[in-house]
């Protein structure tokens, strides 16, 4: 393995925990915010997050300054020099790894516990609203197939647009409760993952040219395939949920 893909790879290590430092910049940002008196834990965390926070600009300082040189030398040997600086690089990256852990379990111990019922109960409303979408697709979709007046047609979209509103502000909701609920950070990835692919099509892409031709029966058909892909990509999201809510 080349020095330079070595030096990535532990890059890689670190952005792998990116969510850890976000964690706790965004509880010390409201702990100010709401002039919040820490208790030991929480210093502990702050002084363990500013520590971190200077080693990460410094190893990404260094691997910008090796960039050049490495890539340059990736097919030769490089200089006993480059050689030390880029193994200081990587026990660096080691001793981040480690201080991201700790502050995963100060994490633990400073944010309030939500209980788990809470998240069920937020999780269930999301795929209420999902579960609400699909059906109303496929009203739609039969709409179109039937070749039912327009009226009939407009009414089930504009079900399908309010919806989509109660979802954008459920999205939000459970968004900014995430770091509340005290979970590990495989868990909080794994939802912050469902949340971030409903978020990436709940709202399909040709929504405002679907609704240009609601009323225009040639050109709404047009539309059938589309509607029709889109209301079973929503049948996945049940099974992803599941393996979320029963993950331990």
């Amino acid at each position: 393995m080349t020095a330079m893909r070595e030096l990535d790879k532990a890059k890689i290590r670190v952005v792998e925990q990116n969510d850890v430092l976000k964690a706790a910049e965004q509880f010390l940002a409201t702990a100010r915010q709401d002039m919040i008196l820490l208790d030991e834990n929480g210093i502990m965390l702050e002084e363990k997050y500013n520590t971190v926070r200077q080693m990460i600009n410094n190893f990404e300082t260094g691997i910008n300054r090796l960039s050049e040189p490495l890539n340059t030398h990736q097919y030769s040997i490089i200089s006993r020099q480059l050689d030390e600086e880029k193994n200081m690089l990587l026990e660096k990256s080691s001793e981040i790894c480690l201080i991201l852990s700790e502050i995963n379990v100060l994490l633990r111990l400073v944010l309030p516990n939500i209980p788990r019922e809470k998240l069920l109960e937020i999780m269930d409303e999301l795929m209420s609203l999902v579960s609400d979408i699909e059906e109303t697709a496929s009203s739609v979709l039969a709409a179109i197939r039937d070749h039912c007046n327009d009226s009939m047609t407009l009414e089930k979209t504009e079900k399908w647009g309010e919806l989509t509103g109660k979802v954008y502000w459920t999205l939000t909701a459970i968004h900014l409760s995430l770091p509340s609920f005290n979970l590990s950070i495989i868990q909080t990835n794994l939802i912050h993952n469902l949340i971030t692919h409903i978020n990436s099509f709940y709202m399909p892409r040709w929504w405002v040219a679907f609704l240009e031709v609601v009323g225009k029966e040639k050109d709404v058909e047009s539309f059938w395939s589309k509607v029709y892909k889109y209301r079973d990509e929503l049948k996945v999201l049940t099974e992803q949920v599941e393996a979320i809510l029963g993950y331990d």
